[in-house]
């Protein structure tokens, strides 16, 4: 299958692989599994088909980056854990992410990466940001940003993909599941195009020894990347 790429602003620095592509739902059939070899675990064959292609492309896009790194990798099989997170090849962490028609992938080495989340998302309509407000965000994080600067629904977008990006990185080290008030945005630097999150589940940040985390962000058109690299200095 011929990947159309797009382009959507890489915001890892020492992720070694990372690739962006559009898919079109209607031109998927669930047999693409078998044929492309791509792993679909029990909770996805009875998944909608749109599901299905998110899931599928988003494999299929975590292959292709894997294959920037080595020609051996065009054909290997990622199998899924029970927790539906990626089992990727030894030496590598990885993360995918995707919208409704748009499937993004990094990998990094394990030689200097303990962990990375990305997480890619459309801008939330108004009425959507005012009525999960409350369930994304923390009180005190309404005055991170100046609405002149941020509308609300840039805000919660952000603050949603930020966090999002930090549990993907975190859980397959610690295991611990984290809701969106386990974290909350403490700065936001628009020029360098970062945040700051920090981590308030106790027995997470014994894990990870540590509790502030560095998010880097790029707004696009109506849509927003993130993504967190777990360094072993971090």
């Amino acid at each position: 299958m011929d990947l159309v790429p797009i382009f959507i602003k890489n915001v890892f620095q020492i992720a070694a692989g990372y690739t962006a592509i559009y898919f079109d739902t209607a031109h998927f059939m669930p047999n693409q599994f078998d044929i492309y070899q791509i792993d679909c675990p029990p909770n996805i064959k009875k998944a909608h088909r749109k599901r299905q292609a998110a899931f599928f492309f988003g494999r299929l896009c975590a292959r292709a980056v894997l294959t920037q790194q080595h020609s051996a990798y065009k054909s290997v099989q990622l199998t899924s854990t029970p927790q539906g997170y990626v089992q990727w090849p030894l030496g590598f962490v990885g993360s995918i992410s995707h919208t409704k028609n748009t499937a993004v992938a990094v990998v990094g080495p394990t030689q200097y990466l303990r962990g990375i989340g990305i997480d890619c998302e459309s801008i939330m309509p108004d009425t959507q940001a005012n009525k999960l407000k409350d369930y994304i965000l923390q009180p005190q994080e309404l005055s991170v940003a100046s609405p002149i600067i941020l509308s609300l629904a840039e805000l919660v977008t952000l603050a949603f993909c930020a966090k999002e990006s930090l549990y993907k990185a975190t859980y397959p080290i610690t295991h611990i599941f984290l809701n969106f008030q386990d974290t909350a945005l403490e700065k936001i630097d628009l020029v360098q195009q970062y945040a700051i999150v920090k981590l308030y589940k106790q027995a997470a940040i014994d894990s990870l020894q540590q509790d502030f985390f560095r998010v880097n962000f790029a707004f696009g058109n109506f849509s927003l990347v993130t993504g967190l690299e777990l360094s072993h200095q971090s």
